[in-house]
């Protein structure tokens, strides 16, 4: 009966080490996960404070009185941005990085 308790316990022994590099693996897939999740949310405060920036200048411009002192300047405005806005949606659907482009009104 001795034999069989020590095989046993060989069993556990090996049991407990697979467990041990499992906890060991998991621990990393959240260390890693909680990286990624820290770098999403410095991006998104990131976009988040250049949306703020955006909308306070958008919200300064007047509009109409540019369309009709500068017409040509106002659609070149708005071209130059839809542009920029296509292409950071295009890098964005491709996963990588663009560079950010700030225009003032």
């Amino acid at each position: 009966m001795a034999g069989l308790g020590g095989w046993y316990i060989v069993g556990l022994i090996g049991k407990n080490a697979v467990l041990e590099a499992t906890v060991e693996r998991q621990v990393l897939e959240v260390e890693g996960y909680s990286k990624a999740l820290e770098i999403v949310s410095e991006k998104y405060q990131i976009a988040d404070e250049v949306q703020s920036n955006e909308y306070k200048k958008l919200s300064k411009a007047d509009f109409d009185k540019m369309a009709k002192t500068h017409p040509d300047l106002l659609q070149s405005r708005i071209n130059n941005a839809t542009s920029g806005m296509l292409e950071s949606l295009e890098s964005i659907s491709r996963g990588t990085p663009s560079a950010a482009k700030t225009e003032t009104p």
